[in-house]
This record gives structure tokens, C-alpha cells and sequence, in this order.
């Protein structure tokens, strides 16, 4: 018997289409290569997928996704208008991650992410980090290259704060209340006209927070 011909397939754009409409976001477009583009918010929450089925190119207004099984910033948007807020999902880095937000940042209980390692440097107005299992902030002044607002921390650091004091735009530090002295050093040399680092390292290490005083 001769082989069955094989099914048709559906264009992926049309397919890109389809899953908007049925995750409830109707304000984008898909191109012909079903490339998504935002005019405004975007929620999505409880993907079933370990990353985004199509790629977003933009999204002019906030980003938000929170649940689900995504491991990875694969298709992601380059740049986000508004906030992007990002909740209980199992990223292990933050490499692909927007690099440019127009409002704040929020990184919740992503509980696999090890490390704050990145591609390219973020830009976002106020930061909030809550991540148990993230201890240091080693780098993290090469993760955030521009935070213009306040910066909060919402759980325990161990160790390599010192970077807080690097990153451009910081106007205030908020750190959970066992790292409340820690936060105060910084934050004496943020709201200081000659803000230096050397000297909250050493306030650091006089004051018993050696482990802290590095970048």
C-alpha cells in the first residue's frame, strides 16, 4: 500500500495566535514568523512548558509570570516597557533575562537560581530580589548595570554585598532585618555626596561583617 500522505501542517504563526488568545493576552501581534509583540501587559501564569513557545520581541507595558515549569529565559522579550515581575519558576541563572526595563524588577522564590550570572548587564529602576536560596550577591554589580530607585533584598545574605555600592542609580539599600546593620553601612555611604566603597568595606569588616565586604 502507498504511504499516507503526511498531515498539514498549521503555520506557526497561526499556532503563536492561537495560544495567546487561549492564555488570555489580546494585545499583540505575530508576524509572519511568529515573532510576538506586545502593545501592553502581559500576565501569564502555570505554563506547562519548560520555556516560552514563541519568541517575544518587545513588550511595551508589564511583564509579568509567575508559576509553571519554565526553566530558562529562552524567548523571552530583549526589553520590557512597564515592570516584569517574575515568580515561583526554575531559572538557574540569569542569562537571556530583558536587559532593559522601564520600571521595577521583581525576582521571587526562584528557588533553582544559583547564581545572578548574566549575558548582558539589566537596567531597571527598583529591584526586589526574595530568593531563600540565593546566599551571596558575588557580582551582582555585573548582573545590574543601572538600578535608578531602591534596591530590596528580602531574605538572608551571607556573604559579598559590596557590589551593591557599584551598581549606577542606587538611591537606597533594603535588606531582610537579620542584615539590617549591613544595610545601614551601605546605605550611610549611598546617601553620602562622596560615596566611597573602600570605606563601607572597612566599616564592614570593623563592625564583624568581613564575609560581606566583598564584591
Amino acid at each position: 500500500a502507498p504511504p499516507l500522505p503526511p498531515l498539514p501542517t498549521r503555520p506557526f504563526a497561526e499556532q503563536a495566535r492561537e495560544w495567546l488568545i487561549a492564555k488570555g493576552v489580546d494585545n499583540a501581534t505575530v508576524s509572519d514568523d511568529g515573532v510576538i509583540t506586545a502593545s501592553d501587559d502581559v500576565v501569564l501564569s502555570g505554563l506547562r512548558l519548560k520555556a516560552l513557545p514563541a519568541k517575544f520581541d518587545t513588550v511595551a507595558g508589564d511583564f509579568t509570570l509567575i508559576g509553571g515549569l519554565v526553566e530558562s529565559f529562552r524567548n523571552f522579550p530583549e526589553s520590557v516597557g512597564g515592570a516584569l515581575y517574575l515568580g515561583r519558576l526554575g531559572m538557574t541563572d540569569l542569562k537571556g533575562c530583558p536587559s532593559k526595563v522601564g520600571d521595577s524588577l521583581s525576582l521571587h522564590d526562584l528557588e533553582n537560581l544559583k547564581s545572578l550570572e548574566t549575558d548582558t548587564p539589566i537596567e531597571c529602576k527598583d529591584l526586589t530580589i526574595s530568593i531563600a536560596n540565593l546566599k551571596s550577591l558575588k557580582n551582582i554589580h555585573k548582573t545590574f548595570k543601572r538600578v535608578d530607585g531602591k534596591i530590596k533584598i528580602g531574605h538572608p545574605i551571607n556573604d559579598s554585598v559590596l557590589g551593591l555600592l557599584s551598581i549606577k542609580g542606587v538611591k537606597s539599600v533594603e535588606m531582610h532585618f537579620s542584615n539590617r546593620n549591613v544595610a545601614d553601612i551601605l546605605n550611610k555611604q549611598l546617601s553620602s555626596d562622596d560615596k566611597d566603597i573602600h570605606v563601607a568595606q572597612e566599616e564592614l569588616i570593623d563592625g564583624g561583617f568581613a564575609a560581606f565586604a566583598r564584591l
